[in-house]
């Protein structure tokens, strides 16, 4: 007789590694939970709740995020990814993850500058990302209108580099 025997929590997280993130409802999965667990530099996409169906949306997460990031596949597993370089940066993660699971699948993905409404003014301040001798360089500025544009533009790239492992190269006055 065959046992079905369930792993526990505990065991999971052995297997799996440390919860980076865990989404409660994803929206466009029958509302299973989702969470991102990292062993060793792998990011696995899982869910308590399983199927054919829930293997496929995992897998379509796990697509959606390394689009996203520019992350790597495992060759060996459609539900794991890995960040290029090994370091998991958790911030820059965290807002792909919930990104991958929370849009809509059918929402394009965004390619080029990445832009955000300033929420201290009106202007919307953008990174322009750019490959140079195989590191990526953002350029942070800003467009309309703010008391003093240039504040809020050194203020995000303070923000930048305090987080993770951004350098900051220059500043423009």
């Amino acid at each position: 007789m065959a046992s079905n025997t369930k792993e526990s929590v505990s065991q999971i997280l052995a297997r799996l590694g440390r919860c980076l993130e865990l989404i409660p409802i994803d929206p466009y999965g029958d509302e299973m939970s989702v969470g991102f667990y990292e062993k060793e530099g792998v990011i696995t996409v899982w869910s308590f709740k399983e199927g054919k169906e829930v293997s496929e949306r995992l897998k379509e997460i796990r697509n959606r995020i390394v689009e996203l990031g520019d992350l790597a596949r495992s060759k060996n597993n459609p539900h794991e990814f890995y960040f290029p370089g090994g370091i998991v940066y958790s911030r820059a993660f965290k807002f792909l993850a919930r990104n991958s699971v929370e849009k809509s699948p059918l929402t394009p993905i965004p390619h080029g500058r990445i832009e955000v409404k300033d929420l201290k003014s009106n202007m919307i301040l953008f990174a322009t990302p750019r490959e140079e001798n195989g590191s990526w360089i953002y350029t942070v500025d800003g467009e309309g209108e703010a008391e003093r544009p240039q504040i809020r533009i050194r203020a995000t790239v303070a923000g930048l580099v305090g987080t993770e492992r951004w350098r900051r190269s220059e500043i423009p006055s």
